[in-house]
C-alpha cells in the first residue's frame, strides 16, 4: 500500500482545510521524510486523518458517531478527512466527512459519512460506512488493528514499550509488532520435537531388533529390482505403443462416423438448395430491396425532422422581434447596474482606507489614553491625600501654637502662685494636661514625618509617571510602524489575492488537481482505446486470414475426399477383378476337360480360348491393388491431417472471434469512460474539441493544467507565508497593546 496524497478539514489544532501530495518530488527524492514540530503542533492529526479517512476511527479515538467526536476542530461546523493511496489492484480514494446542523458550530452532530471510489474513474464502490472497512481490508490486506500494528505506530504503545520493565517489553512488542505468532510457533516447534523424539526412539528400538541382510542377498535383491525394473520400462513401452494405436483406431473410427455426418450433411444440404432455388430470386429482390432500407428510412426520418424543423424555426421567427426588445432592455439595464455597481465600489473603495484609518485611529485613542487616566487618578489621589495631610498639620501646627500659649500661661500661673498651697490639691488635673500635651507633641512629629514622606513618595510618582509617558510614547511610535507595516502586509495580501479570497484559490487548486488526474485518466484512457483499436485490427486481419485458410482448407478436404472416393471405388473394382481371375484360375481341372468342338458346360461356347493356356495372370492388379491401398493409406493421413488443421483453424477462429468480442465490448467501455471523462472535464469549465483534435491537443492541455496548478500552489505558499507574518505581526500588536495597557 502506498500513499498517494492527504486532504483533511477542521481536525484537531489544525484549523482549515489542508493538503499533502506525497507523491511531489520533494517527497520521494530522498526516499525518507520526518514529520516534526512542538507539541500541538498536529504531528498526530495527520496520523489520524490517515486512520480517519481510512477505517473511520483512530488509535487515540474510538469510532465516531452522530453523539460525540472529539477530533474536530472547536468551533467549526464540519470536518473531512480524505486519502488517496495505490495498491496492487489499483488506485482509490476514500473519504469520510461529518458535520453538525446547517454546518453551525452549535449545531447537533449529523450521522458521519464514508465512502470509497476508483481514483481514476471517480465511480464509487462502496458508500455504507459498515461495508467500507470490510472493503478495505479486503483490498489493502489490512484491518484497522493491523495497519496500526504494522504501518502507524501509535504514541501510547510505543511510550508503553519505553517505559515497560525489561520482562514486560517482550508482550508488549509482541502486542505492537503482531510478532506473537512466533511464540506459538517455538511452542508447537517445541512440542514437535517432543513428538519426533519420542517417534524416534520408537523406530530406534523397532530397529534394535531388526536383522540386517548379508551382502550376497543384497545384491540378489538388487539384481532383481534392476530386472524388474527393466520389465517395467518394457511393459511401459508397449502400453504406450497400444495406446497410440487405440489412439488412433478412435481417431479414425470418429473421423469415418464425421466422413458420414459430412456426406450426409453434403446430400441434405444439396437437396435444400435444389428445393430453395425456386426462393433464391425473391431472396436476392430481397436483399436489393433490404440495401435501400436503411436509406429510405433515413430519408423519412429527414423528411419528419425537416417538417419538426420548419415550425420550431417558425415559432421562433414569431417569438424573434419580443426577445429582441426583451434583450435591448436587458442590455439597457444591465449597463446601467454596471454603471452603478462602478460608482459603489469607487465609493467603497475610495472610503475604505479612511475607515479604516480611522478605526484605527480610535482603537490607538482609547488605547493611549487608558494607561494616562490611570496615572492621572493615582497623582490625583496622592494630591489629595497631601491636601489631607497639609490640613491635617496646619490643625496640629495651630492647636502645638495654643498649647505651648497654654503651657507658658500655665507656667506664669504656676510661678505667680508658687506659694499656693491651694494648688497642691490639683496636681493630679495638671498632670493629665501635661500627658495630653506630650501625645499631641508625639503625634504632631508623626504627622511631620509622614508629611515628608508623602512629598517624597508624590515626587517618586511624578519621575515614574514622566518616565511612563515617555515610554508610552515610544510604544505609540513602534505600534504605529507596526500597524504601517501590517497594512502594507495586508495590501501585499489583497494584491496577492487579486480580489478573491483563499477559499476560492484552494477551490481552484482542488479543481486543478481534480482537472489534473481526469487528465491523466484520460491520457490513459486514450492510450488503451488506440490499443484496443490497435488489436482490433490486428484481429480483423487475423479473422479474414483463418476465415481463408479454413475455406481453402474445406476446399483440400473435399478434393482429397472426392480423390479418396475414386480410390476406393478403384479398389473395389480391383478387387472383383483379381477375385475373378482367381475364380479362372480355380478352374484349371475343368479347363484340362474341355474339348474342341464339344459346348462348355458352364457358358456353352464352343470355343474355349483358356484351355490353350492362354489364362489372363493377375501380377498387374495386384500391383495396382498394392498402389491404390498405399494411396489409400496415404489419402487417409492426409485427410486426418487436413482435417485436424481445419478443426485447429475453426478453433482459433473461434477464439480469434471470442476476443473480437472481448475487444469490441472493452473499446465501447472505454469510449463510455472517455466520454463519461470528457463530460467531468467540460462541468468543470474545459472546452474540448472532436476526437482528433483532442488527441491533439491533450498534450498541450495537460501542460498548461500543470503549469496552472504550478502557479496555484506557488499562490497558497505565499499566501500561507503572508498569513505567517500577519499572525507574527498582529501577536506583536497584541503584546505591545497588552503593555501599554
Amino acid at each position: 500500500m502506498k500513499i498517494l496524497q492527504l486532504r483533511f478539514l477542521n481536525l484537531n489544532s489544525l484549523l482549515g482545510e489542508w493538503q499533502i501530495d506525497l507523491t511531489d518530488p520533494a517527497f520521494g527524492n530522498d526516499g525518507i521524510f520526518a514529520i516534526t514540530g512542538p507539541t500541538g503542533a498536529g504531528k498526530s492529526t495527520i496520523l489520524d486523518a490517515i486512520c480517519l479517512a481510512l477505517y473511520g476511527r483512530t488509535p487515540r479515538l474510538n469510532k465516531i458517531t452522530k453523539s460525540s467526536n472529539e477530533i474536530m476542530s472547536r468551533h467549526s461546523g464540519e470536518c473531512f478527512a480524505e486519502i488517496t493511496f495505490e495498491t496492487p489492484a489499483g488506485q482509490f480514494r476514500c473519504h469520510w466527512s461529518q458535520h453538525r446542523a446547517r454546518k453551525k458550530p452549535d449545531g447537533d452532530l449529523q450521522s458521519p459519512k464514508h465512502e470509497i471510489a476508483d481514483a481514476l474513474s471517480g465511480q464509487i464502490i462502496e458508500a455504507k460506512i459498515r461495508n467500507v472497512a470490510e472493503r478495505i481490508e479486503v483490498i489493502t490486506g489490512m484491518d484497522f488493528e493491523r495497519f496500526t500494528l504494522s504501518m502507524l505506530l501509535a504514541q501510547g504503545s510505543f511510550a508503553a514499550f519505553l517505559q515497560a520493565a525489561p520482562d514486560q517489553r517482550a508482550p508488549i512488542l509482541e502486542q505492537i509488532t503482531g510478532s506473537a505468532i512466533y511464540s506459538q510457533i517455538s511452542t508447537r516447534v517445541h512440542e514437535l520435537r517432543a513428538i519426533e523424539s519420542n517417534k524416534l526412539k520408537t523406530l530406534q528400538a523397532e530397529l534394535a531388533g531388526m536383522a540386517l541382510l548379508s551382502t550376497g542377498d543384497e545384491s540378489q535383491l538388487k539384481t532383481r529390482l534392476q530386472q524388474q525394473k527393466l520389465r517395467e520400462g518394457e511393459l511401459n513401452a508397449q502400453r504406450e505403443i497400444y495406446n497410440q494405436a487405440i489412439k488412433w483406431l478412435d481417431i479414425i473410427d470418429s473421423l469415418q462416423k464425421e466422413l458420414q455426418d459430412i456426406d450426409q450433411q453434403k446430400q441434405t444440404l444439396v437437396n435444400r438448395r435444389d428445393a430453395f432455388k425456386a426462393d433464391e430470386k425473391k431472396l436476392d429482390d430481397g436483399k436489393r430491396a433490404l440495401q435501400l432500407a436503411a436509406d429510405y428510412a433515413s430519408l423519412g426520418a429527414l423528411r419528419q425532422t425537416q417538417s419538426g424543423e420548419q415550425k420550431i424555426e417558425q415559432q421562433c421567427r414569431d417569438l424573434l422581434p419580443a426577445k429582441k426588445a426583451a434583450l435591448a432592455g436587458a442590455e439597457e439595464k444591465l449597463q446601467q447596474s454596471k454603471h452603478s455597481l462602478s460608482e459603489s465600489r469607487y465609493a467603497q473603495s475610495s472610503a475604505l482606507p479612511i475607515i479604516r484609518q480611522t478605526q484605527a485611529l480610535d482603537l490607538q485613542s482609547k488605547e493611549q489614553q487608558a494607561p494616562i487616566d490611570r496615572v492621572a487618578a493615582a497623582v490625583k489621589a496622592l494630591q489629595q491625600n497631601i491636601t489631607q495631610l497639609q490640613d491635617q498639620q496646619k490643625n496640629n501646627d495651630r492647636r502645638l501654637i495654643e498649647n505651648k500659649a497654654n503651657l507658658s500661661q500655665l507656667f506664669e500661673q504656676i510661678a505667680a502662685s508658687r506659694n499656693d498651697e491651694a494648688l497642691v490639691d490639683q496636681l493630679s488635673g495638671l498632670q493629665g494636661r501635661f500627658s495630653n500635651l506630650r501625645a499631641l507633641a508625639t503625634s504632631c512629629n508623626e504627622k511631620t514625618v509622614e508629611h515628608k514622606k508623602a512629598k517624597t513618595e508624590c515626587h517618586s510618582a511624578l519621575i515614574e509617571w514622566q518616565k511612563q509617558s515617555s515610554k508610552l510614547t515610544e510604544q505609540h511610535r513602534a505600534q504605529q510602524e507596526l500597524d504601517a507595516n501590517l497594512a502594507s502586509q495586508e495590501n501585499q495580501r489583497l494584491q496577492t489575492l487579486g480580489g478573491q479570497d483563499v477559499i476560492h484559490w484552494r477551490k481552484h487548486q482542488t479543481s486543478l488537481v481534480e482537472r489534473k488526474q481526469l487528465l491523466e485518466t484520460l491520457d490513459l484512457q486514450l492510450n488503451t482505446l488506440a490499443q484496443l483499436q490497435s488489436s482490433q485490427t490486428d484481429l480483423a486481419t487475423r479473422h479474414t486470414s483463418l476465415t481463408d485458410n479454413i475455406a481453402g482448407g474445406k476446399q483440400q478436404l473435399s478434393i482429397s475426399t472426392e480423390k479418396q472416393a475414386g480410390l476406393e471405388r478403384e479398389l473395389k473394382l480391383l478387387e472383383t477383378q483379381i477375385s475373378l481371375l482367381n475364380k479362372i484360375h480355380s478352374l484349371d481341372q475343368a479347363r484340362d476337360q474341355l474339348e474342341d468342338g464339344e459346348p462348355c458346360p458352364l457358358c456353352g461356347a464352343d470355343e474355349h480360348p483358356y484351355a490353350a493356356g492362354n489364362v489372363p495372370q493377375d501380377d498387374s492388379a495386384s500391383l495396382r491393388l498394392k498402389t491404390v491401398k498405399a494411396q489409400l493409406n496415404e489419402g487417409s493421413q492426409q485427410i486426418v491431417t487436413q482435417r485436424i488443421h481445419l478443426a485447429e483453424n475453426n478453433q482459433e477462429l473461434e477464439q480469434v472471434t471470442q476476443k473480437q468480442r472481448e475487444t469490441t465490448l472493452k473499446t465501447t467501455e472505454q469510449q463510455h469512460l472517455r466520454e463519461h471523462t470528457i463530460q467531468q472535464l467540460r462541468e468543470i469549465g474545459l472546452s474540448l474539441g472532436g476526437n482528433t483534435q483532442l488527441a491533439d491537443s491533450l498534450p498541450q492541455l495537460v501542460r498548461d493544467n500543470r503549469a496552472d496548478l504550478d502557479k496555484a500552489q506557488q499562490l497558497l505558499t505565499t499566501i500561507d507565508q503572508q498569513d505567517q507574518s500577519l499572525i507574527a505581526l498582529r501577536t506583536t500588536l497584541d503584546t505591545a497593546a497588552e503593555f501599554i495597557n
